[in-house]
């Protein structure tokens, strides 16, 4: 099946009725008066008796048909194509009142094969037409042959075939468009990034535009996410300092509107859509950042907003850029914010449940294990204050089982509380929020000294990324105090260029069994290393450097801004 369908049956039925019309309108025309309009009257009468009876036959087979045609287009084309040419020449050649047969056959290429259809319709009409004038004015010397009005005739069908040719190709862009429209890439929080740029490159396709933005925040959270589509791809925007300002001006927040030039943007008024109007409105109406994101040409800017997202759409190089253009990018933005308010709110709706299990997590934990530790806890003390001192190796092993029981239960009530949700763990769910409860409460469980140096962030980190690099962070410097005895530790945190995030953790405890520099990749040929590291870094599509001797261990992690960045 083609992917822009095309409405063939009832196409040839139209032009069957159309043909059968013709043939009869032109045999009462004949029989009317055939002295007046022909030198061949019997023979014309005889074939157009014949085509008659062809268009009859053509036509019921036509109006039967309920699937597959028996009579390709093309074939009843050529044949009426070589019956007008024939015709033409029995009834007084150029001078023909039947030259609107050559009309008829450009509307039926037109229906059929749209702007293609009438071009080479239009070419094989005209050298038809020119070798039968040539035939009587040159041939036949006809004293009636009249070249004024053979040029205008050659005029008329040029403008008719260069109108249909514009119908055709108008008809073929709307059904290409209204395909698109119904054809959208399906959006979930589970195509992360990857489906959201699909669903702006169709919306590319859709629009014929060679450069897109598309840019939403949701709800009321101030960061922005901004996604650019250009040569055929498209790509997150990692700095959005540009649109500090806002998407548009205030008094064009809910307005959609056509900027003719970007670049000149002060020089040509913008001109606002309101209804089926387009009225002109002085100002800088495109943020900083997207004049340079797109530069010159006009730009189309679409607003939407939803319960849970709000954002506007920047289509720019688009060849129609005029009203009709405004309305195709409105119905485009109006099914983009749906697709990604439905996304939204499927991916609340799983994070609502993953909370509520979590929670149930905690609480069957707290309830069983925790409490089993330390009821485990209490029967070693006091087998302990039993013996007394009688057996000091036995004293011993107990007080190592106690030492190991506590160290468990400090693990399992750090995971108890990364298991609440933020409003109930007491901050919210920034990173360095996360890190700064962190450190006290490493500081009092393990007796060392954790020192947090963050860069400050000028713009907050996605929040999939702020909780994977937290649990990264804090399973490394658990691991330091667990298992290499460190008593101090430190972590460093900065942005990088592309928008990812550098985690460095330095300890200086006992190191690792092994010494030397060890990257991912050779970690896990060796099945060495801090595994639950390896593992989560390695999801992320991140790189983790493993730097071990007897002075302490230095790990340092790049996780990119989403997990579809991770290099090939």
């Amino acid at each position: 099946m083609q992917s822009i369908y095309a409405p063939r049956l009832r196409t040839e039925r139209v032009i069957a009725a159309g043909r059968v019309l013709l043939a009869a309108g032109s045999l009462f025309a004949i029989g009317w008066d055939p002295s007046a309009l022909i030198k061949h009257a019997a023979t014309a009468y005889s074939l157009m008796l014949g085509y008659f009876g062809y268009s009859l036959l053509v036509a019921l087979l036509v109006w039967r048909a309920l699937g597959n045609l028996r009579l390709p287009g093309l074939l009843t084309h050529l044949v009426d194509l070589g019956f007008f040419s024939v015709f033409l020449y029995f009834t007084s050649g150029p001078a023909s009142p039947f030259f609107a047969y050559f009309v008829f056959a450009l509307i039926c290429a037109t229906l059929r094969w749209q702007w293609r259809g009438a071009v080479w319709t239009a070419a094989a009409c005209l050298a038809a037409f020119a070798g039968v004038s040539f035939y009587f004015a040159e041939v036949l010397a006809d004293p009636s042959f009249e070249s004024t009005q053979t040029i205008m005739r050659v005029l008329y069908m040029l403008v008719v075939a260069g109108l249909l040719s514009h119908l055709g190709r108008h008809e073929q862009r709307t059904r290409q468009e209204m395909t698109a429209l119904a054809t959208w890439p399906p959006l979930s929080p589970a195509t992360g990034g990857a489906g959201f740029r699909s669903l702006v490159e169709h919306a590319a396709r859709t629009l014929r535009a060679p450069q897109l933005v598309l840019s939403w925040r949701r709800g009321d959270d101030p960061r922005l996410t901004v996604l650019r589509y250009q040569d055929g791809t498209s790509s997150p925007v990692a700095s959005t300092s540009g649109f500090a300002a806002g998407l548009a001006p205030p008094e064009l927040a809910t307005a959609t509107f056509l900027v003719p030039d970007a670049e000149r943007e002060a020089r040509a008024p913008v001109l606002l859509h309101r209804g089926d109007r387009l009225e002109p409105w002085h100002g800088v109406a495109l943020p900083a950042g997207l004049r340079e994101l797109l530069g010159a040409g006009p730009v189309i800017s679409v607003p939407w907003r939803g319960q849970l997202a709000s954002g506007r759409l920047f289509v720019g190089g688009r060849p129609y850029a005029d009203a009709d253009g405004l309305l195709l990018a409105e119905v485009v933005t109006e099914l983009m914010g749906a697709r990604i308010e439905a996304a939204l709110l499927l991916e609340q709706t799983r994070e609502v449940a993953a909370a509520e299990e979590r929670m149930r997590l905690a609480r069957d934990l707290h309830d069983g294990i925790l409490q089993s530790f330390t009821g485990i806890g209490l029967r070693v003390a006091a087998i302990r204050r039993q013996l007394g001192s009688r057996n000091a190796e036995v004293e011993e092993r107990l007080a190592e089982l106690q030492r190991l029981l506590a160290a468990e239960q400090r693990d399992l009530r750090f995971v108890l509380q990364d298991l609440e949700p933020p409003s109930q763990a007491g901050s919210d769910s920034s990173l360095e929020s996360r890190l700064a409860t962190l450190v006290p409460r490493v500081e009092q469980a393990w007796q060392l000294e954790l020192v947090l140096d963050a860069v400050r962030l000028e713009e907050e980190l996605p929040e999939e990324l702020a909780r994977e690099a937290y649990f990264l962070v804090r399973e490394a410097v658990l691991n330091a105090a667990r298992h290499g005895r460190a008593r101090r530790v430190e972590l460093r945190l900065a942005r990088e260029v592309d928008g990812g995030l550098l985690l460095s953790i330095r300890d200086d405890g006992r190191g690792f069994p092994f010494q030397g520099q060890f990257d991912l990749a050779t970690l896990a040929a060796m099945a060495a290393g801090p595994r639950s590291l390896r593992e989560r870094v390695a999801a992320r599509g991140g790189d983790l450097l493993l730097d071990s001797g007897p002075a302490g261990a230095t790990i340092t992690i790049r996780l990119p801004l989403s997990p579809e960045e991770k290099p090939q």
